[in-house]
């Protein structure tokens, strides 16, 4: 099963790319969506419904372990380096399985990747919009719930869990760089609020 899941990421490239007839940042895009909505699914069941059952957690690991592989070496090959924060971001996810491997911090883990990626679902709707150059009306209206979304599971419900969860984890290397990944999330998140604010306040004055 292992296997199959580093092949399946780069078919779903080319099938994207050469079926679909997306480009590669859009395809990119489109791989990024079906992760982080397996990912969360995975974990939904894993929290709520199958919190003992070794299948699901495997099928959860498998799959986010070599998606996490596969966007690396596609950095790497085509030299994207003004996404190298990416790299850094799934080697501490890459790590963090790790330690869920171990059976250490499982529930913790499980919630961090469900509120993770959940809060990242409007992110790839907005991508998508903006490059294939949807109306400012629609784009900016599906923008607004992005940055509504991510600054409730980013900001509301991350911080909460940070503070629930410091003092349960042992690992102090895995506990820090989750810190880390957190302040870049808000970073991220403040970027598009200012972006979206400012372009909202553009549109106002340009008619």
């Amino acid at each position: 099963m292992r296997l199959v899941n580093y092949i399946i990421w780069p078919m779903i490239y080319i099938f994207s790319k050469n079926i679909m007839h997306l480009d590669n940042k859009i395809s990119r895009n489109f791989i990024s969506l079906l992760h982080s909505i397996s990912c969360f699914t995975f974990n939904y069941n894993l929290i709520n419904y199958s919190k003992n059952d070794k299948l699901i957690e495997n099928m959860m690991i498998v799959n986010t372990y070599s998606y996490f592989i596969c966007d690396i070496v596609y950095i790497i090959l085509n030299r994207n380096w003004t996404d190298k924060l990416y790299i850094y971001h799934h080697m501490i996810c890459i790590y963090m399985l790790h330690v869920l491997m171990n059976g250490d911090n499982i529930y913790e883990i499980y919630y961090l990747l469900y509120i993770g990626e959940l809060s990242n679902l409007f992110n790839y709707i907005v991508y998508y919009m903006i490059k294939k150059q949807y109306s400012s009306l629609y784009t900016n209206s599906t923008r607004v719930v992005q940055v509504c979304w991510f600054s409730y599971f980013r900001i509301y419900i991350l911080t909460n869990t940070l503070f629930t969860y410091y003092n349960k984890f042992n690992n102090i290397v895995l506990l820090y760089n989750l810190i880390i990944l957190y302040g870049m999330g808000l970073i991220w998140g403040y970027k598009q609020f200012y972006n979206l604010s400012t372009d909202l306040y553009n549109l106002k004055y340009i008619k």
